[in-house]
Order: structure tokens, then sequence, then C-alpha cells
């Protein structure tokens, strides 16, 4: 037998719990990217890939953060 499918608010839970998750990796990937830009070994011009990569994984961070909270109130309006 089929499981029914799942209702509205179910579903937007669900991605907010993906979307959490994703944001988590992305934060702590940022944080491993500045450590290792301060690190000594390495030039100048890696330290600042590093950390301009580490700028756009907390942007794309605090995007889905925004996402989780427009989700978050859809859910709790229904």
């Amino acid at each position: 037998m089929l499981a029914p499918a799942p209702t509205e608010a179910t579903s937007i839970r669900s991605h907010v719990r993906e979307a959490e998750l994703a944001a988590r990796r992305l934060l702590t990937r940022a944080a491993h990217l500045e450590k290792l830009a301060r690190r000594p070994r390495g030039g100048e011009a890696e330290r600042d890939r590093l950390n301009a990569r580490a700028r756009e994984l907390r942007s794309d961070a605090e995007a889905l953060l925004a996402e989780i909270s427009e989700l978050s109130r859809r859910v709790t309006a229904a």
C-alpha cells in the first residue's frame, strides 16, 4: 500500500531540515577554509582565495537561513 502524500506543512518541515543541514555544512566548510587561510604556509594569493571562498560560503549559508526563516513562518501560519 502506498503511503499517503505528505501535507504541505510536512513537506515544508522536511525542506527546512534539509536546508538547516546544508547551511550548517556550508558554515563548517567556511570555518575550515578560514583556518587554512590563517596558516603561515601558502602565499598571500592563496590566503586571499581561501578567504574569498569562505565569504561566498557564508553568504550562501545566510541565504539558506533566510529561506529557512521564511519557510518556518509559512509552517507556523499553516
